[in-house]
């Protein structure tokens, strides 16, 4: 959501029910300025997050007329230990 911070669920997935049993739950991000995350993989590589940051609205560089202000945020790699 633009206006929450993303939250995030690790757990066991049971492909015969279609049910999650969550492990752990938390943020993906500190505050809600990372928005739209999507997670890529490749192969057996490591999962990676991308996802835009939002600027502050009314801020001193955020002009209305544009309909946007942010940029994208660095990959971030997936980890779980």
């Amino acid at each position: 959501s633009p206006y929450a911070a993303i939250e995030c669920v690790v757990g066991r997935f049971d492909a015969a029910t279609n049910s999650l049993a969550p492990e752990w739950t938390g943020r993906l991000w500190a505050t809600d300025a990372f928005y739209a995350a999507n997670i890529a993989r490749e192969g057996a590589g490591p999962a990676v997050v991308l996802g835009w940051i939002r600027w502050p609205m009314g801020g001193d560089l955020y002009d209305p007329a544009r309909g946007w202000a942010g940029c994208f945020a660095l990959p971030r790699e997936l980890v779980l230990e």
